[in-house]
C-alpha cells in the first residue's frame, strides 16, 4: 500500500532494517546452542558453555548502526541475532573462510522472502555478555543483570489472525 507516496512498511522490511542496522550473525554447529539464544537462556548460553564460543558458536556483527555503537560499548548493547547453522569444519577455516561461507549463505537465503519473514526472525543477543568481547562478562555475577539479560521477549508472540 502507498501511503503519502511511500510504500507501507510491512514486517518483512522491519526485519531486513534490523538486520541492517543491528544484525549479528550467529554461527552454530549445535542447534542446542542457537535454541539457547533463542530462548534467551544467558546463563546457559554464556557460563555453562562458555567453552563452545569460538568453537561451536560464534557471533559476527553485520548491522551499521551496532558497529558505530561497538565504538564505545555500554551496558545494553544489544543486537538482533540471525541464527544460521554451520557444519563441524566452519570453526576449522580461517576469518576469511569464515566469512566466505556466511556471506554466500546468506546470499542464498536472503533470496527468499520467507527466510526473515518478521523481526520475529531474529533473537534479541546482549553482546557484551559474549565470552571474550566484554572483560566484566569473566565474573558470572555479570549475568545476574536482568535489565540486560532478559528472562523473555517482551512480546512472546505474535497475533495470528484468520
Amino acid at each position: 500500500a502507498i501511503a503519502r507516496g511511500e510504500a507501507k512498511r510491512g514486517p518483512l522490511r522491519d526485519a531486513a532494517t534490523l538486520l541492517d542496522e543491528c544484525g549479528v550473525i550467529v554461527a552454530v554447529a549445535d542447534p542446542r546452542l542457537g535454541q539457547l539464544l533463542d530462548d534467551m537462556r544467558w546463563r546457559e548460553l554464556f557460563i555453562e558453555s562458555r567453552d563452545d564460543w569460538g568453537r561451536r558458536i560464534a557471533a559476527r556483527t553485520l548491522g551499521h548502526a551496532l558497529m558505530e555503537t561497538g565504538l564505545a560499548p555500554h551496558l545494553g548493547w544489544c543486537g538482533k541475532a540471525l541464527i544460521v547453522e554451520v557444519g563441524e569444519d566452519f570453526f576449522g577455516l580461517d576469518g576469511d573462510g569464515q566469512t566466505a561461507l556466511l556471506d554466500a549463505e546468506l546470499a542464498a537465503r536472503l533470496d527468499d522472502d520467507g527466510f526473515l519473514a518478521s523481526p520475529r526472525a531474529l533473537c534479541p543477543l546482549p553482546l557484551l555478555g559474549i565470552p571474550g568481547w566484554w572483560p566484566d562478562n569473566e565474573d558470572p555475577a555479570f549475568y545476574d543483570n536482568a535489565d540486560y539479560f532478559r528472562p523473555t521477549r517482551r512480546a512472546k508472540s505474535a497475533t495470528v489472525t484468520a
